[in-house]
């Protein structure tokens, strides 16, 4: 009964070892950068809005 409770308390051990040691391996994700420039002028007013399509351009020709 001890052997089999000494026997399962080292893998469990060495289990959490092994994860711990896989998820140190693996690099983490380099964050994504994004440009807000242009967001920032259109916050700001200084750019124009963009143009709004007319209405023509999405009639068909019949």
């Amino acid at each position: 009964m001890k052997f089999t409770t000494v026997l399962f308390a080292i893998t469990t051990f060495l289990g959490a070892a092994h994860a711990v040691g896989l998820a140190n391996a693996v690099p983490a994700p380099q964050p994504e950068i994004i440009d807000i420039a242009d967001m920032k002028l259109r916050v700001r007013g200084t750019s124009p809005p963009p143009p709004s399509p007319n209405k023509r351009e999405y009639e068909t020709v019949e």
